[in-house]
């Protein structure tokens, strides 16, 4: 039902011997999960205190925080939860402490009993997508600024990428990590890497895209070198012509041969690849892109041996 009152209003070891006395077999940890229904809705702390005060009446084990977190129907509700528990007293948000899923303790990161909680930025990025993203992105402003390591793990370690909200503060923290020269940040980098390395191939999409972004390639190429990943980077799909750009500027720094590598992408990326590059050297060895970024002839005319030595379709072959 509806909880309106407080827990001040409740005598609440009365309200659990009633309880008791109609349903004397109830479990108490699966009448908390199935917390989600059309008319529940908890207004304020005295609403959370409440439950909690119940559970430890009847059971000996820790509150099961699970039943506040998970895919809710109704959503609304489970939002108004969380934004009481975010903002509630240290004794409600470290509930949040023995959620399931945590980024494990690291010392060389400040850490959170709510934002260490990986289950909780779940429940909240999907949310974001339920409700709206405006009414969820004011909840992560204070730990996107005091907790940026520990929310852009607990992102990357959502078990799969969400919508509009996960990509923005992911792709803001991602930008900072990426454009910082503290060595902690490059660590924290290689770190998300390993969880998640299309996410931060990603922010590093987002970076190039962003007005002004073909400026971003030497800081690009510099982190790709540093976390030993410049290869894995440009065989990513996620954008041809920041592989290409990237792929140059590798060239002329002679981190690589350009020629050696464009005939193994042509062989590998097949016509997808191919489809992309011709329609970039269009654009860009006539007169640059909208952006002004254009490819230095010799890049283009290698880039162009390999496509014409490609074993490509005819269509794709005559576009070349």
């Amino acid at each position: 039902a509806e909880q309106k009152p407080g827990a001040t209003a409740w005598h609440v070891p009365h309200f659990v011997q009633a309880v008791r006395a109609v349903c004397p077999t109830l479990n108490w940890r699966a009448a908390l999960l199935a917390l989600d229904a059309p008319s529940f809705r908890v207004r304020d702390v005295e609403g959370v205190q409440l439950l909690l005060s119940a559970y430890s009446l009847v059971a000996s084990d820790a509150f099961p925080v699970e039943a506040f977190l998970g895919r809710w129907q109704n959503t609304a509700a489970q939002l108004a939860l969380l934004k009481i528990c975010i903002s509630g007293p240290p004794h409600i948000q470290e509930l949040f402490q023995t959620s399931a899923r945590r980024t494990p303790r690291d010392p060389s990161l400040r850490d959170s009993v709510l934002w260490g909680s990986v289950d909780l930025i779940e429940a909240l990025v999907a949310l974001s997508d339920a409700e709206s993203m405006a009414d969820v992105l004011p909840l992560l402003e204070a730990p996107k600024a005091a907790f940026p390591e520990l929310l852009a793990l607990g992102l990357v370690h959502c078990k799969e990428s969400w919508g509009p909200l996960h990509r923005t503060v992911l792709g803001s923290l991602l930008a900072r990590f990426i454009s910082s020269r503290n060595p902690q940040d490059t660590a924290l980098l290689e770190r998300l890497w390993g969880v998640n390395s299309s996410l931060v191939v990603q922010g590093m999409v987002d970076m190039y895209r962003a007005p002004g972004g073909g400026g971003a390639i030497p800081r690009l190429f510099d982190i790709a070198l540093e976390l030993g990943v410049l290869l894995q980077v440009l065989g990513s799909k996620q954008d041809r012509a920041l592989v290409l750009d990237l792929a140059v500027y590798a060239g002329q720094k002679k981190a690589l041969p350009f020629a050696n590598w464009a005939s193994k992408a042509v062989a590998d990326g097949g016509e997808s690849f191919a489809a992309a590059a011709v329609a970039i050297l269009q654009e860009r060895l006539a007169e640059g892109d909208a952006a002004g970024n254009t490819i230095p002839v010799e890049y283009g005319k290698a880039l162009l041996q390999s496509l014409e030595g490609g074993n490509l379709q005819p269509a794709t072959q005559a576009k070349v």
